[in-house]
Parts: C-alpha cells; sequence; structure tokens
C-alpha cells in the first residue's frame, strides 16, 4: 500500500479554515495544498473563472475522508488518492479571502489548454471532442462514463495517455523540422527538449508522460556528448527519479503498466518473437519481378508482417499479464487483436488531431473523428463475440514470481547462447526510434527444460520444436497467473454498510449469494458485491436466495441481475419465498421483472427445502408452508448451511445460519426449530438477525442455538443503532464471540480444515 504522510487530518465530518495554493483546477473542484494538514480536493457551488494555478486562498468547508476498502476486490479510495497527492475532500467551500500570487508558466499552459479544448469542442461533436482532449491534452474530467468503459473492457484505455507516440511525433517532428532549417543537432535537441517539458506541464504531466518525455529527454542530452542512449538503461533511471519524488507511484498501476510494457517491448518482446521462430519485420517493399512476383512476395511478407505484429501484440500483453490482474482482476481476450487493428492507426489520429488545431484546418478532425468511430465499432462488436472476458481473479505473490522467473528466463536465453540478430519490432509497439534488437536463431530454447529437451531428442528438427515449446510455456505462464485458486468450502459476509450480504462458495466450487443490497452505501451491487466476484475470479452465480424484499437486502442482487449481460455476469437461478412473491412490493416486482429479462429463474422455497452442493447443504428453516406473517421481516427466508468437515466424513458437520431480517412470531418459529435440528450440538456461526436488533437475538435463541461466533452486518453511525447494545451484552453472557462488519471489515469463514478458520479484511484474526 502507498507510503502513508506523516498528517493530523482533521475529524471526519468537521468544519474548518485552511490557507493553501491552488494545485490544480478542474471544472468541478479545485486542489489546495496547505504546509500543515494536507492537500484538499475542494467542491463550491461555482469556481471562479479567474482562480489562478498557484494562488494563495483561504476557504471554510465540511471535511470528507476517503473510506478505505472495506472488502476484497473493492476500490480503495484513500491509496489512491494518496498516491495522486491528495488527502481528504472539502465539501460546500466557500473563499474567505484571496491572497494573490501564481505559478507564472503552469498558469498559462493551463489557460493554452482551454482554448485548445475549447478548439477541439467547437470542431468535433462532443463525445469525440472529450476523447481528443483526453487523448492529447491529459484532461480526463470530460470523457463520460460509457467510453472509458468501453476502452477499459476492451483493452484499449492506454491509447488515451500521453505516451511515446506523442512525443515521437511533436518531439522528434520539431527537432527533424529545425535540422531541415539548418540548426546544429545541439540546440535543436535543446529547443524540442523545451518544448516537450511544456506540453508535459499542460497536460498535467501524467506518469506516462513523464516516462515518454524523460525518455525523450535523455535521448537528446546525448547528442552534446555524442552518445546514443541506452533504453533499458534510461527506463530505469527515469523510474528510480520518479520514485524517489513520489515514492506512492510503487503502488500505482498506471506506473507499473506504463513502466513495465516498455521494459517488456526492449526486453522480454525480442527473445519472446525468437522464441516463436517468427520473423517480426516492419516493412514491406515492392521487389522489382515481374507482377506475379511481385504479389506472391507481398502477399508472403505481409504474413510474415502480420504473425510479427500479432506475436507483438501478445507478447507485451502477456508481459505485463500479471500486473493487469492484479490491479483489474480481469483482461479482454480479443485486446491482442483489437491492439493489433487500432495501435497502428494511432499515428493517424494523433497527427490529425494536432493538425486540426491550426486556425483554418478544422476540416481534418473529421480524420481523428473518424477513426474513434472505426475503434468504438470495433469494441462494440468484440464484446458481442464469445468469451470476451477473462477473468481469473487477483493472482497471488508467488504465482507472481513465478510468472516473472519464466518471463526472465525466455529474455535471458539468446544472451546466454549468444544468438545472432534479429529484426526490429513493428513501429506500432516500439517507443521513440527503438534500436534494432537481437533476434532470431534457429537453435534456442525457451528455457533449461527446453535443454533437457533437446539432449533427449537427438536429430529433431529445433524448428518446429522451439516454437513448440515457446507456446507450451506461453500456456504453463497463464496457467501460473490464475493461482491461487478461489478457496472452496468457504463463506464471506461482505461489509455493505446497513446491509446483509453473504457470498459462499461450495466445496464443489459453485457460488450461492444470501441476500445483497444496502440502504446506506449507493450501488453495492456495482461497487462492492461484483469486484468481490471478480477478485476471487468467479463471475458465475450459481443461485441468489432473497430473505425478503426490503431494500437494504435486495438492492444490490437487483443491480447483479439487470446489469448480468452487461457485467459478463451468469446467474442460474434466483430463491425467494411465496411471501415475498406476493407481497407486490416494488422491489419485488422490479425482481421479478428484471428476472424475467434476463432469462433467470425465480424459485420458491419454504421450510424443508433443500440444496446440495458437492458435500454443502443448505436447507431452509423459515417460513413454514402454512405461516402466516406479520410483516415482511417476520417471514425472512432462514437458511442453514452445513458444510462436511471431511469428504466422507461422519462427523457433524459446520453449522452456518443466515436468519435475514426474521423476527416476532417468526423469531419465535425459528427459535423452537433451531433448538430441535442442532440438538446438543452448538451453532458454529450465527449471522445475526436484523443486524442486531435488541428484539431478534432473544435470551431463548441464543440458549437454544448456543452459538460460538456471531457476525454482525452493519453500517458505521448507522441511525438505528446496530448492534445494539442489549443484544452484544446477551450474547457475551452466553459466551457467543462476536464481530462486528465495520470494526472488520469483510468476515471470510474457511471450513476446510480441522478448525474453521475465521479472517477479516482490515486486520487478520
Amino acid at each position: 500500500m502507498p507510503i502513508k504522510k506523516n498528517l493530523s487530518l482533521p475529524e471526519d465530518g468537521s468544519t474548518i479554515t485552511i490557507t493553501g495554493c491552488i494545485h490544480n483546477i478542474t471544472d468541478k473542484y479545485i486542489v489546495i495544498k496547505t504546509e500543515d494538514i494536507g492537500t484538499y480536493m475542494t467542491y463550491m457551488d461555482k469556481i471562479p473563472d479567474d482562480l489562478k494555478l498557484g494562488e494563495e486562498l483561504t476557504v471554510r468547508g465540511k471535511v470528507s475522508l476517503f473510506s478505505p476498502a472495506m472488502n476484497p476486490g473493492e476500490f480503495d479510495a484513500p491509496s489512491y488518492y494518496t498516491s495522486k497527492g491528495i488527502d481528504a475532500r472539502l465539501w460546500d467551500a466557500s473563499i474567505i479571502s484571496r491572497l494573490g500570487g501564481q505559478y507564472f508558466i503552469r498558469e498559462h499552459m493551463r489557460r493554452f489548454r482551454e482554448k485548445l479544448e475549447d478548439r477541439f469542442y467547437s470542431i468535433c461533436p462532443e463525445k469525440e471532442a472529450s476523447i481528443l482532449c483526453d487523448l492529447l491534452l491529459g484532461d480526463k474530467e470530460g470523457i463520460d462514463e460509457e467510453t472509458d468503459e468501453l476502452y477499459k473492457n476492451n483493452g484499449i484505455a492506454h491509447i488515451l495517455s500521453i505516451s511515446g507516440l506523442h512525443i515521437s511525433i511533436l518531439g522528434m517532428g520539431l527537432f527533424k523540422l529545425l535540422r531541415k532549417l539548418h540548426m546544429k543537432p545541439v540546440p535543436a535537441a535543446m529547443c524540442a527538449m523545451f518544448v516537450l517539458v511544456l506540453y508535459g506541464i499542460m497536460t498535467g504531466m501524467s506518469i506516462s508522460a513523464i516516462r515518454a518525455i524523460g525518455s525523450f529527454a535523455i535521448r537528446m542530452l546525448a547528442y552534446p556528448v555524442k552518445r546514443t542512449a541506452d533504453p533499458v538503461t534510461s527506463l530505469m533511471l527515469l523510474a528510480a527519479i520518479t520514485l524517489i519524488i513520489h515514492p506512492a507511484y510503487a503502488f500505482q498501476a498506471g506506473f507499473l503498466l506504463s513502466y513495465g510494457a516498455v521494459l517488456g517491448i526492449h526486453t522480454f518482446l525480442p527473445s519472446y518473437s525468437t522464441l516463436m521462430n517468427i520473423e517480426v519485420t516492419e516493412e514491406i517493399f515492392w521487389e522489382t519481378e515481374g507482377i506475379r512476383k511481385k504479389l506472391k512476395k507481398f502477399l508472403k511478407k505481409a504474413g510474415r508482417a502480420t504473425k510479427g505484429a500479432l506475436i507483438s501484440s501478445f507478447g507485451i500483453i502477456l508481459f505485463t499479464l500479471p500486473i493487469q490482474l492484479y490491479f483489474f482482476y480481469r483482461v479482454s481476450v480479443y485486446s491482442v487483436f483489437l491492439n493489433l487493428l487500432i495501435l497502428p492507426c494511432m499515428s493517424l489520429l494523433v497527427f490529425s488531431a494536432m493538425v486540426s488545431l491550426i486556425p483554418g484546418l478544422g476540416i481534418v478532425a473529421s480524420i481523428s473523428c473518424f477513426l474513434l468511430a472505426i475503434f468504438e465499432r470495433l469494441c462494440r462488436l468484440s464484446e458481442t463475440l464469445p468469451f470476451h472476458t477473462w477473468n481469473p481473479g487477483r493472482p497471488g505473490k508467488t504465482a507472481i514470481f513465478l510468472y516473472y522467473l519464466i518471463a526472465v528466463l525466455i529474455t535471458i536465453a539468446p544472451k546466454v547462447y549468444k544468438v545472432p540478430k534479429v529484426r526490429k519490432v513493428p513501429r506500432a509497439y516500439r517507443v521513440t526510434d527503438t534500436p534494432k534488437v537481437n533476434s532470431r536463431p534457429q537453435d534456442i530454447t525457451a528455457s533449461y527444460v527446453v535443454i533437457l529437451i533437446k539432449h533427449f531428442i537427438k536429430g529433431t528438427n529445433s524448428a518446429w520444436l522451439t516454437p513448440l515449446v515457446a507456446s507450451l510455456v506461453s500456456i504453463l505462464m497463464l496457467l501460473i497467473v490464475r493461482f491461487p485458486l478461489p478457496v472452496r468450502n468457504t463463506s464471506t459476509q461482505l461489509y455493505v454498510g446497513q446491509g446483509n450480504c453473504n457470498v459462499t462458495i461450495t466445496d464443489a466450487g459453485e457460488v450461492y449469494i444470501f441476500d445483497g443490497g444496502s440502504s446506506s452505501e449507493k450501488s453495492v451491487g456495482e461497487y462492492t458485491i461484483m469486484p468481490y466476484l471478480r477478485y476471487i475470479g468467479l463471475p458465475v452465480i450459481d443461485g441468489i436466495f432473497l430473505s425478503h424484499s426490503d431494500e437494504d437486502h435486495i438492492n444490490g442482487c437487483l443491480e447483479l441481475i439487470e446489469n448480468s449481460e452487461k457485467w459478463g455476469l451468469e446467474i442460474k437461478a434466483v430463491y425467494i419465498t411465496p411471501h415475498m412473491r406476493a407481497d407486490n412490493s416494488e422491489n419485488t416486482n422490479s425482481l421479478l421483472k428484471a428476472c424475467d429479462e434476463n432469462g433467470i429463474p425465480v424459485t420458491d422455497v419454504i421450510a424443508c427445502f433443500n440444496l446440495t452442493s458437492g458435500f454443502t447443504t443448505f436447507t431452509c428453516l423459515h417460513p413454514a408452508p402454512n405461516y402466516i406473517p406479520e410483516d415482511p421481516n417476520s417471514g425472512s427466508m432462514v437458511i442453514l448451511a452445513e458444510f462436511a468437515r471431511e469428504k466422507s466424513s461422519t462427523t457433524s458437520p459446520y453449522t452456518l445460519l443466515i436468519p435475514g431480517d426474521v423476527q416476532g412470531t417468526g423469531k419465535d418459529a425459528l427459535t423452537e426449530t433451531i433448538g430441535e435440528i442442532l440438538g446438543s450440538r452448538r451453532l458454529d456461526i450465527y449471522i445475526t438477525a436484523h443486524h442486531g436488533s435488541s428484539g431478534t437475538t432473544t435470551t431463548e435463541f441464543l440458549e437454544a442455538a448456543h452459538p460460538r461466533l456471531a457476525i454482525n452486518s452493519a453500517g458505521l453511525h448507522n441511525r438505528y443503532g446496530h448492534p445494539n447494545e442489549e443484544t452484544l451484552q446477551r450474547m457475551d453472557a452466553s459466551g457467543c464471540a462476536y464481530l462486528t462488519l465495520y470494526e472488520t471489515g469483510a468476515v471470510t469463514l474457511d471450513f476446510s480444515g480441522s478448525e474453521i478458520q475465521v479472517s477479516t479484511f482490515l486486520c487478520s484474526n
């Protein structure tokens, strides 16, 4: 996690007055940096147009600290914003005084960027203009969420970053122009470098911009001393300098992917292309022979170039795969082919967009808009194809270590065997002026495993053996990154604020969700439940059990059902009670409609309903067939989950009780039933009914069930006072330990061993 600064931040929700300099200005907020109490994203009703970067302000507003991640896979706002240099938010802020001052260069470059943005919006449709502003000017505020998600889900979001392509066109273009105007190399290099630094300041100096501009600057600085800059050494130097200035970048996905991709291009990709025995060429040119020979050679070279570009695209994605999966848990299967089609067009896109900024040449922007429309169409088409997304979940640290160990062996193999030289990588996959790299032998191996194979297979033609082994090694790398597999026989109680959600994985690998909703957290399905499913690499739900129709138990699951196709989620069944089906509530009607539209069967469940998955059994204890509920809560579905201690074992199973919001006569019926079922046994785990309210977990129930551990699913500072102090005292008196989710985060129960292993997300128990 990011390195924390020694700051004493104000209390969350307090109203404070701060004085500091404006560090950044956007359409939605300004960033104010103070000397002693941190940096604040400051929101106000209207941001004055005449504010300047570097101006000193005194403002007053309400502090809002970033909420930490409480569940696996959830967005960790404090870590993210700390890496961006922001410590907290200030809401409803008002300016008390303006003390003047400004960052002269940064402010003028910001004003210039605003004029360029206005130019894009005047010559392009709004959607395309926002993309071009992001692509060329680093302004990510205007791009709509749908387009952003479309690019991310298809593995092409990197094209929106300021990168070596921009620097190649702008920096090298200017350098070559100055050289043609007979300027000497050193002054031309310094002028180009100065312009690029201004460009970086204008675009906000993103991680990729720092890397690209830094690489260009090192190359330009090599001219005075008549040396050539080594790309890998330059990259490592830039990474070291960047991390010294911003240590938190080491934990940021953008930094690791940006530097990792370029490192892979210069080290891993040449060796990998060699192993695959594919000639990676850059250009196709006509021969001087007759038309038939021309056509034949053209097609042959075109085929080789296509294979080379394809293996280059796959090699880069393969090298950065663990980083992508560690942060995003999934990858687009067809991103290899999309990048193959899109990257060669990027030079034209960026160049035409730059030219369109020249007064009188706005019509040239139509080329950029046309290309963006093609990119969107390709992404939409990709999403309709089967197996669009591979979601193996977050790989373990051991898996990542083994993965990159194999990558290192692949990289050093040509150098160990002193092989001849190979050709260069396609232009679309190179940073500016990548030097020719070592390449293709007929006799090299992917790893020491291949050496052994060749000793045993004498006389074998390595022209087919080496690519075969390289392909097998690639498959091995993909298998390694899939580990560790999701732990089976587990149950995780997610923190969803004031609500309830349990995700259980049986020993058969099936996934069941018991309730899923919140009355305090927004879009809990999108931001909590779905990220967790992606994190564990199981985007398939075998069944959703809903206890009743209150929103704090159902709205998250409703999100999953309504967006199942969009999110690549398969839901096989939904289980509700007859009382819930008949209650005619808005939530129930929305649920039934969504299930019908998405082809998901809905099954009624009453007492004695039994579902078996491997050696795991789910039994409904309530409501009984003839039970008439007083209210939706009293008719809540109650599920007893039983997990076998060992397969074929005769010992009693572990037990987990999920009672929803059962209360009143429903609670009385459950107390009688649970006592009959357990007999002299103790209930192992109890999810407290109705979030730990005082009228549900009674002394009679605790005596009948005698639970070992209770889990209170309640939101921090909830208005109901859950879990009730009286309930906690009863549990203490009965010898029942308890955990409260707003203190521990998600709680995971592992039933696969001789004892139940309990672990919490925020601390280890």
